[in-house]
């Protein structure tokens, strides 16, 4: 069940430490804030993540995640996986939200995920770069007061 963590002093000392090993701030506060929540895992694309934490959390891309843990039909390999293709996935996410919202307030959703990029590492890039835990901290606080 997912869970709401609040930033608290604990969860930033633990990203520093994170931050120590190598990974950059918003994801030192991501990985803190799992270990804080108990989650049992945390999936991410990004490898160095993957190869720098250290720590009580599963940490795992979401490829390995599924060969893992995909029960009695345990996968071996990557060509196992019948990966769908992008415009598949689209496809049938727009059938989706067409059936649950309605033709109009989906045209609406897609025109404004199309204005903007979508690759979500470039985003995070763009926007933290190399901010460290304490500055993220600090402006998370900081828009909560307001």
């Amino acid at each position: 069940m997912p869970k709401h963590v609040k930033l608290i002093d604990e969860i930033v000392q633990k990203a520093v430490i994170l931050e120590k090993m190598g990974i950059k701030g918003m994801d030192a506060l991501h990985l803190a804030c799992a270990e804080e929540a108990k989650a049992d895992f945390f999936l991410t694309c990004d490898e160095k993540i993957v190869k720098r934490y250290k720590g009580c959390l599963c940490v795992k891309n979401p490829i390995d995640f599924m060969k893992i843990f995909e029960g009695k039909r345990m996968i071996k390999t990557i060509s196992q996986i019948k990966i769908p293709r992008n415009e598949e996935i689209k496809v049938e996410a727009i059938n989706l939200m067409i059936e649950k919202m309605g033709i109009a307030k989906t045209a609406s959703f897609i025109k404004e995920m199309f204005k903007q990029e979508d690759d979500y590492l470039k985003i995070k890039e763009r926007i933290f770069n190399d901010k460290k835990v304490l500055e993220i901290s600090n402006d998370i606080l900081k828009e909560k007061s307001h």
